[in-house]
């Protein structure tokens, strides 16, 4: 069986769980890219987020939740200690080959909010986040519902990076022959030239 591509996996386990509004919103659109250069101040594209600021504030503690509980199944699942780190993310990439998510994909239920795809996903976009503010302490959380639409920005660069979208690409063909670790390196490289 082949691996499905990032768009075909984001319409059916993301794209239900969009409101109206969200869907409206968002139009045509499924995966965003894994960099957007939007030359726009961090104050800008706060202000393209619809979200409120209680919202947001929700929306933070949902992303905290999700790192969280990758903290927890992480170190059961891929045997990871200490706090997230380009070793956890050498680890994902290292158990998740092509079998392994289409295993994942076959044991979830897209009806299902909280199945095994969407979690996951979710999780390794968390842990994404975490690392990448780690190792450049300029990048800023901009919100957005659902909470797997929001991204890092660099006010410096002008440049947004979905985090969750990364994983999404990663755990679908042809995204599978890029790992998380190596994306990492690449986009901090990137940004850090600017």
């Amino acid at each position: 069986m082949e691996l499905p591509t990032c768009d075909p996996l984001f319409r059916e386990y993301f794209a239900p769980w969009y409101n109206k509004e969200e869907q409206e919103r968002r139009g045509d659109r499924e995966t965003r890219p894994d960099i957007e250069e939007l030359g726009i101040t961090l104050a800008e594209a706060r202000e393209q987020s619809p979200v409120t600021a209680e919202v947001g504030l929700g929306v933070a503690q949902r992303i905290t939740a999700m790192a969280d509980a990758a903290g927890k199944d992480w170190k059961t699942l891929l045997k990871v200690t200490g706090e997230p780190s380009m070793e956890w993310l050498a680890a994902f990439d290292a158990h998740f080959g092509k079998q392994e998510i289409l295993d994942l994909i076959i044991a979830s239920s897209p009806e299902e909010f909280g199945n095994d795809y969407l979690v996951l996903c979710c999780e390794a976009g968390a842990v994404l986040g975490l690392i990448l503010r780690e190792a450049e302490p300029r990048l800023e959380w901009v919100y957005d519902s659902p909470y797997w639409e929001s991204a890092l920005y660099d006010e410096q660069t002008g440049t947004r990076l979905n985090v969750f979208h990364w994983v999404i690409r990663r755990m679908s063909h042809p995204g599978l022959d890029d790992g998380l670790a190596d994306r990492v390196r690449r986009h901090l490289g990137k940004i850090r030239k600017k």
